[in-house]
């Protein structure tokens, strides 16, 4: 049996709550509004119906009576079209099949009348609101045209693009969730396809297919039994050709490999069952491959854009300001440009590509072993740092240096808790995923002696001496001393109370293991045959794994490059000549004609000390998204490597901007004395 309280296992998304809440403030009842919308849905599509029944009867007769090249054939003909397309966008709103698919894959437990209502609630209230903050803030500023201009642009785009946003976010998300499951699917269809080979029943592939995988194709897989407990199918294989129907529009190499896997449970013979196994976990590895493949094609336009608009955009910005006059009484907008504007569009775009980064491997599930203690002292030490160097800022009278003191006392907080916190972590994080990658050659190793008859102690003990040295030799040496002393069975010494593996971070050691528990009740050649299809399995994975990153090395590599050398070192200079033109430039006095012509050039300017702070803090940002971008395209959704990657880049960066602002201040000072 399978437990039902598993069912969803999936956590609800704050947009289903946010959504409910929102619902149920505005609409009580709205269940049954919706069920009035739904009656004058019908109305409609009966309405459209007729319409087309009598337009599709005109066309109709004129077929028989005219020449298609008449006017009136034409004529009639438009008015078919019109009415069909009609009744068909009125009975796709009826069904709402599209939206509700979106839905069941996003795992967002909405009615697609929730959220139409939620839409265009939001939308009614924010521009009620917007029209009273836009009147308050026009009359307060004495009706400055900039703040009217902005006030009309917000208005009217605010409410409506939010709106749209939040009618395509179950289909955002649903994309979201597929390449979440890209990854899984091959290991989907291989835990079934190794469920079916030892015992053919759909039913027991899809409950060890659900055990074995991660969220949310674990949950997904749940529901298939889950509906047929509850009597929405009337046997598992119905619900499982709907589960593998409902993937038509996201994936059609998976949906290929639930059919061949639900044909295989047809088969009669072992060697049918094999042969269409094979076939199903061919479709879904070349499937996975192919999108590895489009993932690392298409990086190279939007590593360009955010090179462009994270780097150059704001380099630019800098630059002109100080010829276009932008003064002190500009700031504010300046600086909500460089540091919350632009930061929100380049983190924006790099989460919508991310989205389609397809994951592969899930990463170890390393839990913090930090006393509260120890977190408290670490964020002590955090802003004991931070306060030192906020300290020297105001010691030092130089206002550029003084704001490289600043951009120090924010980011160093940042370095030293990304460093102390992740110590231990990202030493058990490495030691997991080199295990992992010695995994498969000591599996083959050990099902090539099991298939010749060897007992299962002496099979992992010859195994662990043929790869001595390794991480992976001392987890078999473990079992077979274990399996020998204690006598106890292989899933008690693995997965019992005080088992190797209860508390192990590595779920694919962890999941794997549980299928050669499983195949070692066969007979050896069975065992072993299955055991080496694992090994050749995982093997294939970490090929496709590894030909991703490879492809994708180029791209990272120039981004990497960029955000630590290059951006900071261009930004230190640039705010050296900045401060060049907005102070020494500003000495000169100007004719009236002349300085119209240079659009204001030497007019007071933003101070070149808020300017640095300003581009300190933007480039603390970059280096922020830029490593989060990095690392989730290298290492998947693994927050160790992420916070490592993060730390890193931030410590380098700062070291680079630091380097290439003193050098150019103190070569520009031997020439320019008033620098």
């Amino acid at each position: 049996m399978v437990d039902l309280d598993k069912g969803l296992d999936y956590p609800p998304s704050r947009f289903t709550n946010v959504c409910k809440y929102f619902n149920s403030l505005l609409y009580p009842d709205l269940e049954i509004k919706a069920g009035a919308d739904e009656k004058e849905r019908k109305k409609l599509q009966r309405r459209q119906k007729e319409k087309f029944r009598e337009a599709q009867g005109k066309f109709e007769k004129i077929q028989r009576g005219h020449d298609a090249k008449g006017q009136q054939y034409k004529r009639e003909e438009r008015r078919f079209l019109k009415a069909q397309e009609d009744f068909n966008r009125s009975t796709t709103n009826l069904r709402d099949a599209k939206l509700k698919r979106a839905l069941s894959l996003g795992a967002l437990d909405l009615e697609p009348y929730e959220v139409r209502s939620f839409s265009n609630n939001v939308f009614i209230v924010l521009l009620l609101l917007l029209i009273t903050v836009s009147f308050a803030v026009v009359f307060l500023t004495d009706f400055d045209l900039f703040y009217i201009i902005l006030s009309i642009v917000i208005t009217a785009l605010g409410p409506g693009l939010l709106s749209i946003y939040i009618d395509s976010y179950p289909y955002v998300r649903a994309r979201r969730m597929r390449a979440l499951t890209v990854g899984r699917m091959p290991e989907a269809i291989h835990h079934m396809s190794l469920s079916m080979r030892l015992t053919p029943s759909l039913d027991r592939a899809v409950k060890y297919a659900s055990s074995s995988l991660s969220e949310p194709l674990a949950s997904n897989l749940r529901k298939v039994l889950w509906d047929v407990y509850m009597r929405e199918y009337s046997s598992v294989e119905e619900a499982f050709i709907a589960f593998a129907y409902d993937w038509s529009d996201w994936d059609e190499d998976f949906k290929r490999s639930l059919y061949m896997v639900r044909s295989a449970a047809l088969e009669k013979t072992q060697e049918g069952i094999n042969r269409v196994l094979d076939k199903a976990n061919q479709i879904i590895i070349d499937g996975t491959k192919s999108k590895l493949e489009e993932f690392s094609n298409s990086l190279s336009i939007p590593a360009m854009v955010l090179f462009a608009i994270g780097i150059m955009l704001p380099l630019l910005l800098v630059i002109i300001l100080p010829i276009f006059g932008i003064g002190d009484e500009w700031t504010w907008h300046t600086l909500s440009v460089i540091n919350i504007v632009l930061p929100l569009v380049i983190m924006s775009y790099t989460y919508h590509i991310l989205g389609k980064r397809p994951e592969m491997t899930s990463p170890p599930e390393i839990e913090s072993t930090l006393s509260t203690d120890k977190k408290f002292l670490i964020v002590f030490i955090c802003l004991l740092s931070s306060a030192g160097f906020m300290a020297m800022a105001f010691i030092v009278k130089d206002s550029i240096f003084s704001s490289l003191f600043v951009v120090w006392g924010v980011g160093i907080p940042l370095i030293l808790y990304g460093f102390l916190t992740n110590m231990d972590a990202k030493k058990k994080g490495r030691e997991v995923r080199k295990v992992e990658d010695e995994f498969p050659e000591a599996l083959f190793q050990l099902g090539n002696r099991i298939a010749e008859g060897k007992p299962f102690e002496t099979a992992l003990l010859k195994t662990a001496n043929t790869m001595k040295n390794t991480l992976i030799s001392n987890l078999f040496g473990k079992i077979s001393y274990n399996l020998q002393v204690t006598r106890a069975s292989l899933k008690e010494v693995l997965f019992g109370s005080s088992g190797l593996l209860v508390d192990s971070p590595a779920r694919t050691i962890n999941n794997t293991m549980r299928t050669v528990v499983e195949a070692s009740s066969k007979d050896p050649r069975t065992a072993g045959k299955t055991i080496m299809l694992i090994s050749n399995y995982l093997s294939d994975l970490k090929n496709v794994e590894k030909e991703m990153k490879e492809r994708l090395g180029e791209i990272t590599g120039m981004m990497t490059q960029t955000v630590i050398f290059i951006a900071p070192v261009v930004l230190g200079v640039t705010i050296i000549l900045y401060q060049l033109l907005s102070v020494n430039l500003g000495e000169y006095e100007i004719p009236r004609e002349m300085d119209v012509e240079l659009y204001g050039l030497g007019q007071d300017t933003i101070s070149p000390g808020i300017m640095a702070i300003s581009l300190g803090i933007y480039l603390l940002e970059l280096v922020i998204i830029v490593a989060y971008f990095i690392s989730r395209i290298e290492f998947g959704r693994d927050g160790i490597e992420l916070k490592n990657t993060i730390s890193v880049y931030l410590l380098i960066s700062l070291i680079s901007f630091s380097v290439g602002l003193i050098v150019t201040f103190l070569i520009g000072s031997a020439y320019i004395t008033n620098l």
